[in-house]
């Protein structure tokens, strides 16, 4: 496959890794934003993550867009419906896998949050890869 002109080529293992740091700052807002709606707020974890998707997403497609995937162009209307298809996928499993873990299992919502988020984080890296910020 020609890499695409506009992006600068960055190994596999390499996107990967800075996937992984994109991953890891978002989650981090991701738990703080959800650990304040839930606690400080005192509303329901599930309407916090929900909440903490919409805050968190547009940081973390700029972060992969230009960090991960080193696109130098602008976003385009695909990138994003795209970036935002895959991520509703995921924030749809996570609302059923947190509500599952949390009330079925009894785990911590925040300790759910991050299990979650490391179950996807293989979907969603080739998702992005192979089809969000693809040629």
């Amino acid at each position: 496959m020609t890499p695409h002109p506009a992006s600068r080529v960055l190994p596999l293992p390499g996107k990967f890794l800075r996937f992984v740091l994109v991953g890891g700052i978002c989650t981090l807002l991701n738990l703080a934003t959800i650990w304040f709606v839930t606690t400080r707020l005192g509303w329901h974890y599930l309407v916090a993550a929900a909440i903490s998707f919409f805050a968190v997403n547009g940081v973390g497609f700029v972060f992969n867009k230009y960090l991960t995937f080193t696109q130098v162009l602008r976003p385009s209307f695909r990138e994003i419906r795209r970036y935002y298809i895959v991520m509703s996928g995921s924030l749809a499993l996570n609302l059923g896998l947190m509500f599952v873990m949390v009330d079925a299992l009894g785990i911590h919502y925040l300790l759910s949050s991050v299990t979650i988020t490391l179950l996807f984080m293989i979907f969603n890296f080739l998702a992005h890869l192979r089809w969000t910020f693809a040629p």
